[in-house]
């Protein structure tokens, strides 16, 4: 369950936020994530700039974050 996160580019959103490479996105706002395509979709929820709870499984415990969004890279 939850969409695995391999690694975290420097000054990324993600990484502002507190996401590590290892951890496991379990809830993206309101959305329970099982998968990639849960992630997607519920990533299309929100806009660049809004601030997003995530929580996240990181050695077997949920850690809670707050990402703020930007747009898209090409």
């Amino acid at each position: 369950e939850g969409y695995a996160i391999q690694g975290v580019s420097p000054e990324s959103p993600a990484n502002k936020g507190g996401i590590q490479g290892g951890d496991v996105i379990v809830k993206l706002g309101n959305n329970r994530i099982g998968g990639l395509d849960d992630f997607d979709l519920a990533l299309r929820e929100f806009a660049p700039g809004d601030q997003v709870d995530v929580v996240v499984l990181r050695e077997g415990k949920e850690v809670s974050l707050k990402v703020t969004l930007s747009s898209p890279r090409n």
